[in-house]
């Protein structure tokens, strides 16, 4: 994609160049050659009464500043794609049309888990920030939305700041989500790659390795939360934390989930992010 993009600057680099040297034929006064000039009488390519000599610009044709135009027009749309969300939110325009396909969805989803959210969407790249108190939980809600997900490409998360009420000090936590909404330009897309980790975590729910591994640890009790993370290249990670991430089960259910990820085939999709939180004791 480096090498892509690279190209694509290089394309727009020179058709800028040859806009500026057409429009700068307007209006040029030619050099005159020295022989020219000698026969005009002057070596500087002045007349004989002193006038300087000029000769006509050839205007360029018809056309051909606005063809050019139009081309680093394209260009600029092709190297934006390559652009990481959070740029090509900060080049973009505000989108009110985006905006309101997609901030009735957010609120159906975020303000049942007792969150607040405010959303901005330029061109198609929408940003949500969220404050929430600890256990306040949306982004599963979020990533499993059939219907949001009928209208987002991808999603991007990042990590949560911790803050506080200003009024009353308690405590909360402020997080930001970035989703990318279709647009003309895009190209065929892979598929989404929240459907690839759904497939891990079903896999992994449906193999007995959770009731396994909770049996064989009876006295371990708390959360182990886990975070899927896939590459546009179909690679997956894993990361974990919670009270029994360095416990007996905890390991337990690592290494069951870790297995499963080396089995899945990988293949190019949109990367996407994916929470599961296994609580101990299991729910009866």
């Amino acid at each position: 994609m480096k090498r892509g993009a690279v190209s694509v600057l290089l394309a727009l680099s020179l058709a800028a160049n040859v806009w500026l040297v057409l429009g700068s034929k307007r209006g040029r006064i030619d050099a005159v050659s020295p022989a020219a000039a000698a026969d005009s009488g002057s070596a500087d390519g002045s007349k004989s009464d002193g006038t300087a000599q000029h000769k006509e610009a050839v205007p360029a044709a018809p056309g051909t500043c606005s063809k050019y135009q139009a081309e680093v027009a394209r260009l600029q749309t092709e190297v934006d794609k390559y652009l990481p969300w959070e740029q090509r939110f900060e080049r973009g325009s505000p989108s009110e049309v985006t905006q309101k396909k997609v901030a009735p969805e957010l609120k159906r989803i975020i303000e049942p888990t007792g969150a607040s959210f405010n959303v901005e969407c330029r061109g198609e790249i929408c940003k949500i920030d969220i404050v929430r108190k600890k256990g306040q939980d949306f982004t599963e809600a979020l990533q499993h939305d059939q219907k949001l997900r009928g209208i987002v490409l991808g999603y991007q998360f990042t990590a949560p700041e911790p803050t506080s009420d200003p009024v009353s000090g308690e405590a909360l936590w402020r997080e930001s989500v970035t989703v990318k909404m279709p647009s003309p330009s895009d190209q065929p897309q892979p598929p989404n790659g929240m459907l690839l980790l759904e497939g891990v975590i079903d896999r992994f729910e449906k193999s007995g390795a959770v009731k396994r591994c909770a049996s064989d640890s009876p006295n371990d009790n708390g959360d182990l939360d886990l975070r899927l993370d896939v590459e546009p290249s179909g690679r997956i990670g894993v990361l974990a934390g919670g009270e029994l991430h360095l416990k007996q089960s905890g390991r337990c259910f690592l290494a069951a989930l870790d297995q499963i990820v080396r089995d899945t085939t990988t293949q190019p999709v949109i990367s996407a992010t994916l929470f599961h939180t296994i609580e101990l004791p299991l729910a009866p």
